[in-house]
């Protein structure tokens, strides 16, 4: 596992788009998806900002 820098464990106000985090629901939902590509997709998705609900 790589070690942790702490500064990249601070909290940031930067939000992921909503095309990437369409991107990145497609690569959780495959899967054939590495599991790299899996903790990244979920990174991004965390970042996301949430959908308004009508």
């Amino acid at each position: 596992m790589v070690p942790l820098n702490p500064c990249s464990v601070m909290a940031s106000n930067k939000t992921t788009s909503a095309k990437m985090a369409s991107l990145a629901s497609r690569v959780l939902n495959d899967p054939d998806s590495s599991g790299i590509a899996r903790r990244l997709a979920a990174t991004a998705l965390a970042q996301a900002k949430p959908k308004k609900r009508g």
